[in-house]
């Protein structure tokens, strides 16, 4: 604390200071000095558990990294004219997973509309409409519109602002119920015309006041609202067969792939590393990824890989590690990486292990 700067004054450490910093931030002093002998005592664990990355790991990483391997690939395209359509089992999808497909929230609401004015309006008017306004009417350049370009668009904005005041009326009417809504909509996201930002929180009997609608304002009364419901299986099939017709071509390529290692008829297409920058022949560079990633993430030497609609059959024909050319800066990085990794995981066993003996509490500052 004495050596901190934040607590100096003149170069040498003021107790005043310290008090009035603390107190301003609202710490107890107590409480600050606690917490600061744990951080202290954490720090120190850091730097005794900081163990650093043996060769042993180095060579492990290294081997993991930059291993390429020779293969033989077949691969196997899914047909979606082999998928048949099993009503019962598609049915049977949808009862599993029923609440998965809900209906949206349904609103049914009263609603009056207010056309804006059409009365003409005078050239001055509308030129000081537009000064006082000019910021709403900017270019994709982000540069403002002279008055002419954008003068029809004035006229429009300009009455339906001037309508405001005759719609807060009838606003105020409908709410006494001194005047009747004149339309009856039933809206949900997919088929609304404005925002249901407008009525969303609102109760039903509520009546929203005026917002801006076409050309003019709308007022609207929540008549009704229908929350979200599981669809029927008619309502929801569409859904389910693109479901359904995935979850077959998944099964297809698999049953495919299976028979394709039993008879492996594959092409030498050479080395490949997992940083590999191009694609394999009959894959997308999206396609190469995936594959190369679950490549060598497993053991197996002759396996498949299910992409999205194509099954990759292989066989592992030789390995080479490319130890003698990886460059300093690759060395330097593995090693921390190494380093990163062994210590998060020591750490993470010697919580495991005390949280076996003490109880844990937390603190929270209001």
């Amino acid at each position: 604390i004495i050596v901190d700067p934040t607590f100096q004054k003149d170069g040498a450490f003021d107790k005043n200071l310290y008090y009035d910093i603390l107190r301003r931030a609202r710490i107890n002093p107590t409480d600050f000095e606690e917490n600061l002998k744990l951080t202290i005592l954490l720090d120190k664990l850091r730097t005794i558990l900081n163990l650093p990355a043996s060769k042993e790991d180095i060579a492990m990483m290294e081997a993991s990294f930059f291993m390429q391997d020779k293969l033989a690939i077949q691969i196997i395209n899914a047909n979606q004219s082999d998928i048949k359509t099993d009503e019962k089992e598609l049915k049977d999808l949808w009862e599993t997973n029923k609440n998965n497909y809900m209906t949206k929230t349904i609103y049914g609401l009263e609603t009056y509309f207010i056309e804006s004015n059409k009365n003409d309006v005078n050239q001055t008017t509308l030129s000081d409409y537009y000064n006082e306004n000019k910021e709403r009417y900017k270019g994709s350049d982000d540069k403002i519109k002279s008055f002419d370009e954008v003068k029809t668009e004035v006229i429009k904005d300009y009455n339906i602002e001037k309508s405001k005041t005759d719609a807060l009326k009838k606003y105020t009417s409908i709410k006494k119920a001194e005047l009747a809504t004149n339309e009856f909509v039933s809206i949900n996201e997919d088929n609304a015309t404005f925002s249901l930002d407008e009525i969303k929180g609102a109760k039903v009997g509520e009546v929203i006041k005026p917002f801006a609608y076409k050309d003019g304002y709308l007022i609207v009364r929540v008549k009704s609202i229908t929350p979200p419901q599981p669809m029927s299986f008619e309502q929801a099939r569409a859904m389910v067969l693109e479901i359904y017709k995935d979850k077959k071509k998944k099964e297809n390529l698999t049953t495919m792939a299976k028979e394709s290692l039993q008879n492996f008829k594959g092409t030498d297409i050479g080395f490949i590393s997992r940083d590999i920058n191009s694609s394999i022949l009959g894959l997308n560079e999206s396609e190469t990824r995936a594959f190369v990633s679950q490549l060598f993430e497993t053991n197996n030497k002759k396996d498949y890989v299910i992409l999205e609609d194509k099954a990759v059959v292989y066989d592992i024909l030789e390995q080479k590690l490319l130890v003698d050319n990886i460059d300093n800066n690759y060395k330097q990085i593995t090693q921390q990486n190494v380093t990163m990794l062994k210590n998060n995981e020591l750490i993470k066993d010697l919580t495991n292990k005390l949280k076996k003996y003490y109880e844990i509490k937390e603190y929270i500052k209001r």
